[in-house]
């Protein structure tokens, strides 16, 4: 059998060839480059030109990682990015979770079965399975990362398949892949776009079963700490129950394409620790897609779009329109203190009309 034959005869067998992994992996991003990548990613609004210091800068990201198979496992994260730290930790110990975010508030939640990603990328044979399918695999030598013997694999996607984008560098049209056959799991993971890495998962150094100590897999708060249960990161509403909750006006379209066959979602995102500014999403389908993101103050993630400023009936509005293509525009604006954000495959003009005709929803 091949070495690619090797290694898949292992991530795909009955079971691990390891009960425990320590390991240390690094992380970069060119944001520039990422931001770039894809022609099959769907541009969503105009995004302004950066200048040239910004469109080089590289995301760093040091992991420290302990797995003890099959639920516990300890990921402590230090990221550097754009000119600041921010230092993290999640620790899961079978249902148990406990997450420390970079401002040290703790949440406790039920743990998800799948680990999670900055490690199930490396360690977990049950997500390799799902990259793979989406990936077609060609071996392409021997190489030797964190002190182990590994094949070099080269991977395109498939024209048929998919790959979700927080499972490997998004965007690639190639990927790199030095993969240890003995424990079926990938050391090295690049991605690549018109020949240029943008990103890069690098293991450092790894340990396979060695003993690890059982308090690493629980978490003990200092004494200034506060420890309080997850916030949910989506609550769905009906529309009336969403009135009477917002502290901001709810608006709603009058002016919809076809609005005998669409029908709406209503999604409220509560204030959290790592997304403080609460807002409504309403999500209208129905052969368009129309996202209408509301809140009291104004979305921040918008800062580096380019907008026009349009008018109809009255209303003043900010678009960001990515041209002619496959993308979705931007529209902001802001009626009786509402801020309004939509995210549409409309046409321009749908657009403008559908914001046009907002009112307070009663």
């Amino acid at each position: 059998m091949s070495q690619l034959g090797d290694f898949l005869e292992v991530v795909y067998g009955p079971a691990p060839r390891f009960a425990t992994v320590r390991a240390t992996i690094h992380q970069w991003c060119n944001s520039g480059l990422a931001n770039n990548a894809g022609a099959a990613k769907t541009v969503i609004g105009r995004k302004r030109v950066s200048p040239s210091s910004e469109a080089l800068a590289v995301d760093e990201t040091n992991i420290s990682a302990c797995i003890s198979l099959p639920d516990r496992y300890r990921i402590e994260k230090h990221e550097h990015a754009r000119g600041q730290s921010k230092e993290s930790l999640i620790v899961v110990n079978g249902k148990h979770k406990w997450n420390r975010d970079p401002q040290g508030h703790v949440e406790t939640s039920q743990a998800s079965p799948k680990q999670d990603t900055d490690i199930a990328r490396h360690f977990d044979q049950a997500s390799l399975r799902e990259f793979f399918v989406g990936l077609a695999l060609q071996s392409a030598g021997e190489v030797e990362i964190a002190g182990r013997s590994c094949i070099r694999l080269r991977a395109v996607p498939r024209a048929e398949g998919r790959l979700w984008p927080h499972w490997l560098p998004y965007g690639a049209d190639e990927y790199e892949f030095y993969a240890d056959p003995r424990f079926g799991v990938l050391l090295y993971i690049a991605g690549r776009y018109n020949d240029a890495v943008f990103e890069v998962n690098e293991v450092t150094h790894v340990v396979f079963d060695e003993p690890l100590d059982d308090a690493l897999f629980t978490y003990s708060p200092t004494p200034a700490e506060q420890v309080s249960p997850a916030t949910p990161i989506v609550e769905r509403l009906t529309l009336t129950a969403a009135v009477a909750r917002m502290p901001f006006k709810v608006l709603i379209p009058t002016r919809l394409p076809d609005p005998d066959h669409c029908y709406c979602e209503v999604m409220y995102h509560p204030p959290r620790s790592r997304s403080p500014r609460p807002h409504l999403a309403l999500m209208y389908k129905g052969g368009f897609s129309l996202w209408i993101n509301e809140g009291g103050t104004a979305d921040p993630d918008t800062a580096d779009m380019e907008w026009e400023q349009v008018e109809r009936d009255g209303k003043r509005m900010s678009l960001s329109d990515p041209g002619v293509g496959t993308g979705k525009r931007m529209l902001a604006l802001e009626q009786q203190g509402t801020h309004v954000m939509m995210v549409s495959d409309l046409d321009r003009e749908q657009l403008i009309n559908v914001a046009a005709s907002l009112v307070i929803a009663t």
